[in-house]
């Protein structure tokens, strides 16, 4: 089917499907090339020829071939200065008011 017999709405989405495929397909490439090696599982080599393969690759490499992180949220917090932050030690203050 040409571009012009499409209606209005199978046009937009097209282009609605266009630009979320791109967008998977970008965000797969700059995790892959400027992310750690050991996020990575597998072979990379391996990941940069099945990001191609589209629509999948990039979902599939995005699942299932990135390392998770783990649960950052249990280890304690840590200034920049001083080490471990206590719960809501990082608020100012309140001075006295002197009457």
């Amino acid at each position: 089917m040409r571009w012009e017999e499409m209606s209005k709405r199978q046009q937009g989405l097209v282009l609605a499907l266009m630009s979320a495929e791109a967008a998977l397909t970008i965000t797969a490439v700059v995790d892959l090339a400027f992310g750690p090696k050991e996020t990575v599982r597998g072979r990379r080599g391996l990941w940069w020829l099945g990001i191609f393969v589209q629509p999948v690759g990039p979902i599939v490499y995005l699942l299932w071939g990135r390392r998770r992180p783990r649960n950052r949220a249990k280890q304690p917090r840590k200034s920049r200065r001083t080490g471990p932050v206590e719960k809501g030690a990082d608020r100012p203050r309140p001075q006295a008011l002197l009457l």
